[in-house]
């Protein structure tokens, strides 16, 4: 069965992959809609920076 531009995407983990995932979509005009375990975000787990042109130095 063929997938409609209007299909509806359903994302598990507010991740990095799924937060990548979830505006793909949305560029793309799919409604999306993400869920996380996790009640709250918190201050601990991995985070990720993107410097233009390479890192500090």
């Amino acid at each position: 069965m063929p997938i409609s531009n209007t299909s509806a995407a359903l994302i598990a983990g507010r991740g990095i992959a799924g937060l990548v995932a979830a505006t793909a979509l949305t560029r793309c005009g799919r409604p999306v809609t993400v869920l996380e375990q996790a009640p709250h975000i918190r201050g601990v787990g991995t985070g990720l920076a993107c410097h233009p042109g390479g890192p500090p130095r």
